[in-house]
């Protein structure tokens, strides 16, 4: 019996790692996909043609129903609204997936305790050479200090979608320190003076980190 023609052989394993790159990929975008809004008339906006968007996980659209308020803690611990969930229903015969995404305000960052402001400042304070648990314990005083280096490190992996929208609007400044970070921090800032992470969550519609 003749071996198998090594050809084909790499051709299924290429095919294989093909396979799982995309799907890492997809679970990635889902995880960044979000909706933001600052006033309720946005949000009636968007609950006006709720059935007309796609599911984030299952991209059915015509599923999706209001499923209550998203909560959480503010820095003195007391309960707040952070905004809407939004359920994708597999109930009564429809075809959803049966999961939910949420619908935050921007000055919220998805899946964090830490708001927009505290994040913006603790990574500026960053940018004067202060130390990461430094900057971190300056700008937020009521977090644990691994969450500061847990937080730097989610934004440097996440430079490379920030910067390729944020150069959709304007081109980067020209800044003298060769350093990836740095600049990608002096970038937001020139393209949204004003509340840079909020501006940037709710004008591409994207969690930042």
């Amino acid at each position: 019996m003749s071996e198998a023609n090594p050809f084909f052989q790499n051709h299924f394993l290429w095919y294989d790692i093909f396979r799982i790159w995309k799907q890492t990929i997809i679970k990635f975008l889902v995880l960044l996909r979000s909706l933001f809004y600052y006033t309720d008339t946005e949000f009636e906006s968007f609950y006006c043609k709720i059935k007309l968007h796609t599911c984030p996980h299952c991209n059915l659209i015509g599923c999706l129903i209001l499923h209550g308020f998203l909560y959480g803690y503010d820095q003195s611990g007391d309960s707040i609204k952070r905004g809407r969930r939004i359920f994708c229903s597999n109930r009564k015969k429809r075809t959803g997936c049966g999961k939910t995404f949420s619908i935050l305000k921007p000055d919220f960052i998805k899946n964090h305790m830490i708001c927009a402001s505290d994040l913006w400042a603790f990574l500026k304070r960053t940018t004067t050479g202060s130390p990461i648990i430094q900057a971190f314990k300056n700008s937020v005083s009521h977090m644990n200090i691994s969450s500061g280096y847990r937080l730097f490190k989610k934004f440097r992996f996440c430079q490379s979608h920030i910067r390729t929208r944020l150069n959709t609007i304007k081109d980067p400044p020209i800044v003298s320190i060769n350093n990836p970070v740095f600049q990608t921090i002096m970038h937001l800032e020139e393209v949204f003076p004003i509340s840079p992470i909020s501006a940037f969550q709710h004008h591409f519609q994207i969690s930042f980190v």
